[in-house]
């Protein structure tokens, strides 16, 4: 059984895994995408970077990954490293994207959105796979809740009810 810190991360991954199926949708459908579809990429980057980079990734990097480092230096100090240069190639990424958006190269976005979501979805893998287990085992139940507790507190700090408009947004795009 997961702790809710665990479930907490499960759940953005899900969502965020939800948005990566809808987009990779978009991009397959589209070799000339319309005003329309450009609208809608465009609002999916604004989820991508909000969501994924500034509630999910702040929480991992700001409450999770200092407190394996603290609880466990060797082994967690180079697994972190690397999880926290993901984080940043998929910033620059995502300045990528958006610079190629504004310049209307949209092949390109298309490209790049491609390569993003893949590369998003190996990151998830890894961490649900490998960095959760870790986590469970490391900590203790009283630790577990009291990062829960941290997370929910940066939530708030960085805007709860945006998080959850996210999320219906998510939910919204997956019926159309």
């Amino acid at each position: 059984m997961f702790s809710n810190l665990t479930k907490l991360f499960l759940n953005e991954h899900h969502i965020i895994e939800q948005k990566c199926k809808i987009i990779s949708h978009l991009l397959l459908k589209k070799n000339n995408p319309s005003e329309e579809d450009c609208n809608e990429i465009k609002s999916l980057l604004h989820f991508v970077k909000k969501y994924s980079d500034e509630f999910h990734h702040k929480k991992e990097e700001s409450v999770l990954f200092p407190a394996i480092k603290n609880k466990h230096p060797i082994t967690g100090e180079q697994f972190i490293q690397e999880l926290l240069e993901h984080h940043e190639d998929f910033r620059d990424k995502l300045r990528s994207i958006e610079t190629n958006f504004d310049n209307l190269k949209v092949t390109t976005v298309i490209e790049e959105l491609s390569d993003y979501i893949q590369a998003l979805l190996d990151h998830i893998a890894i961490e649900n796979d490998e960095l959760f287990p870790i986590v469970e085992s490391i900590f203790t139940t009283d630790e577990l809740e009291r990062l829960y507790f941290a997370c929910l507190d940066t939530d708030r700090q960085l805007g709860q009810s945006e998080k959850v408009e996210l999320e219906s947004f998510i939910n919204e795009m997956r019926t159309l």
